[in-house]
């Protein structure tokens, strides 16, 4: 059975934007991370880490994005910087 989650992944399209909850304690100390589509919905081919030390297996479902990093010192202020 799909969840919602894997559901809804499938609808992405480049520029779309979502939002992931976050790991708790993580370094930006943010509680969810709001991310930008760059690359819809696609299979891994060959197992990779990408730079910030997720590793993905042959098969996984990704998608790739990049993400808006939190600006100043508001919970609502956000900013997307080309490099994130």
């Amino acid at each position: 059975m799909c969840d919602l989650g894997d559901e809804l992944a499938t609808t992405l399209e480049i520029g779309d934007n979502l939002v992931v909850n976050a790991k708790e304690g993580n370094d930006e100390g943010v509680s969810f991370w709001l991310i930008m589509c760059t690359k819809p919905l696609w299979k891994v081919t060959k197992a990779f880490t990408n730079g910030w030390g997720t590793s993905f297996e042959e098969g996984d479902d990704v998608i790739g994005g990049i993400y808006y990093q939190k600006w100043g010192h508001s919970d609502t202020s956000y900013v997307l910087l080309k490099d994130s």
